[in-house]
């Protein structure tokens, strides 16, 4: 069985499908899951890049594949890429998979509803402290 693991993470890739991250969320992160699944599916924000930044670490591997959504930085960016974004995720998830949503962010909130109307069963992996994130000072942003 596969599962798919949604995050708000951004990946960058090469042209031939490669992916990369900047050390949070690398192939090592993904192999537990391989315990418990044949195949884990990872869905995370992405941008193609012709050269991987210095410091940037693999995700995909042997078991472990990318589904590469459109990336967006902040509010305006993600009003233009919204309906793409939808329109992605509507394929991201297949039937017969286990599906984690690991939050929070918009990612999830537009796929938990998608998902509710497909009547599929999903789990919520919790990897932010809401206080941390909610607090005075926590987000400087306007």
């Amino acid at each position: 069985m596969r599962v798919s693991i949604l995050q708000e993470q951004r990946f960058v890739h090469l042209a031939n499908g490669e992916t990369y991250d900047d050390g949070h969320s690398t192939y090592e992160l993904w192999q537990r899951y391989l315990s418990q699944f044949e195949e884990v599916q990872v869905i995370g924000r992405s941008r193609p890049v012709a050269a991987i930044p210095p410091g940037y670490r693999r995700v995909d591997g042997p078991g472990v594949k990318v589904f590469h959504l459109p990336d967006y930085h902040g509010p305006e960016s993600f009003v233009i890429r919204a309906l793409p974004l939808v329109w992605r995720l509507r394929r991201a998830f297949e039937p017969r998979e286990a599906v984690i949503l690991r939050v929070s962010g918009m990612l999830s909130s537009l796929s938990a509803p998608l998902l509710r109307w497909r009547g599929r069963p999903f789990a919520v992996e919790v990897i932010n402290d809401p206080a941390q994130v909610f607090s005075r000072g926590g987000v400087q942003h306007p």
